[in-house]
C-alpha cells in the first residue's frame, strides 16, 4: 500500500482575495485530466482553502474549472504530496534534534566512517541502548 498525506493549499485570485466555487483537481504527473484525477474540497469556513484526505504520495498537476464545471484548465504543475515523508524524518529525532538509534541502521557508523574528524577508541552501546562514540574528542565540526 502507498503512503498517503492530506493535501491542503490556499487558492488565491490576481486581485488578492480567495478563489471560491471553483472544481479543482490533482492529477499525477504522468497522466492529463481526467485520468486519476482527484478532486479537492472547499474547507466549509475558510475561503480559498481546498484539500484532500488520502492523496498518494508523488508528484501532481493542479487543474482547475474557475466556473464551477468540469473543463478545466492546468494551472500549475510539479506539486510533491508527502507530508507523511517528513513525518517519518521526524521521528527519528528526540526532543532535542539528537537522531535516535532508530534512525541509523546496524553497521552505518564505523570508526573508519567517522576519522579522521573524531579521534577516539570507537562506537559504544550505552546501557539506555543509544550509541556514542568511546573517548572521543571532536575537533573542527563544523
Amino acid at each position: 500500500m502507498a503512503a498517503t498525506s492530506k493535501f491542503i493549499q490556499y487558492f488565491g485570485l490576481v486581485n488578492g482575495g480567495a478563489l471560491t466555487g471553483a472544481n479543482i483537481w490533482l492529477v499525477p504527473q504522468v497522466n492529463n485530466y481526467p485520468t486519476g484525477a482527484l478532486q479537492l474540497t472547499a474547507h466549509p469556513t475558510r475561503t480559498g482553502i481546498y484539500s484532500r484526505d488520502a492523496v498518494p504520495d508523488g508528484e501532481y498537476k493542479i487543474y482547475i474549472d474557475t466556473a464551477g464545471g468540469t473543463n478545466p484548465t492546468q494551472y500549475e504543475q510539479n506539486i510533491w504530496v508527502g507530508e507523511n515523508k517528513i513525518s517519518k524524518v521526524a521521528a527519528q529525532f528526540d526532543a532535542n534534534n539528537q537522531i535516535l538509534t532508530v534512525g541509523i541502521k546496524d553497521s552505518a557508523v564505523t570508526k573508519e566512517k567517522v576519522a579522521p574528524d573524531v579521534a577516539g577508541t570507537g562506537i559504544k552501546k550505552n546501557t539506555d541502548g543509544s550509541l556514542a562514540l568511546a573517548n572521543a574528542v571532536i575537533n573542527d565540526i563544523v
